[in-house]
C-alpha cells in the first residue's frame, strides 16, 4: 500500500549463517518490492523472499524484528 512496485530499498537485515539462523550482528542490503504481501498485518511490515523450501522458509522467520528500511527515491531535478 505505501511501497509501489519497483521501488529499491535500503534495509538493516538480521546476518543469519547458512543453515538460516542468526548469528549475531545486521548488515544492510538492496530490497525490490515486487508484490503486495496480501498476507502482511499491520503497518511498519514488509515480507522478505527468501527462496523454496524449508531452510528458506526457517530463514525467512530468523528475519524478524525491529529493524530499518529507507525507500530509496530519485532526487527532484
Amino acid at each position: 500500500r505505501y511501497i509501489p512496485h519497483g521501488s529499491v530499498l535500503l534495509a538493516e537485515l538480521p546476518r543469519l549463517n547458512v543453515l538460516g539462523k542468526p548469528q549475531g550482528g545486521t548488515e544492510w542490503r538492496l530490497l525490490f518490492a515486487q508484490d503486495h504481501g496480501r498476507a502482511i498485518k499491520g503497518d511498519g511490515r514488509f515480507d522478505l523472499y527468501t527462496g523454496v523450501g524449508g531452510e528458506a522458509e526457517a530463514a525467512a522467520y530468523a528475519v524478524s524484528g525491529l529493524h530499518r528500511a529507507y525507500l530509496l527515491v530519485r532526487k527532484p531535478g
